[in-house]
């Protein structure tokens, strides 16, 4: 992206000292793990492009029923071959419209014991 005319900035005030804080509960992990989202009937195939223990990023082609989605239940299959190796619940917290991508931030919902020790296994550097 460029810019023909930028607007001109003046700053009056700088702080002597920036600092950065990270508001995250959990570390993200770079990833990218081919899964399938399902809702409201619909199953298309996504990508996951960081993951934590409390949620994800998915990126998927952009559908026009996937742009408002925020605040919906969603489900995350992970596939190993023909059948679904894990699937995950999640609502969605953030939609992001990027060309013919759609970014989706997902929260998990309801994970217990057998879903944390499969994504530990998939993504050994998250930490629950």
């Amino acid at each position: 992206m460029t810019l023909d005319q930028p607007d001109r900035l003046i700053f009056l005030h700088y702080p002597d000292k920036v600092e950065s804080c990270n508001i995250r509960s959990h570390k993200r992990v770079d990833c990218f793990m081919q899964i399938h989202v399902k809702s409201d009937g619909r199953r298309d195939p996504a990508v996951i492009t960081n993951i934590s223990a409390k949620g994800c990023l998915c990126s998927m082609d952009r559908f026009p029923s996937w742009e408002k989605i925020n605040g919906q239940r969603i489900d995350l299959v992970f596939p190993s071959g023909d059948r679904e190796l894990l699937t995950l619940f999640g609502e969605v917290k953030s939609t992001r419209i990027q060309g013919t991508q759609i970014k989706l931030g997902v929260q998990f919902i309801e994970m217990e014991g057998y879903s944390r020790s499969v994504l530990a296994t998939l993504v050994p550097a998250i930490r629950f």
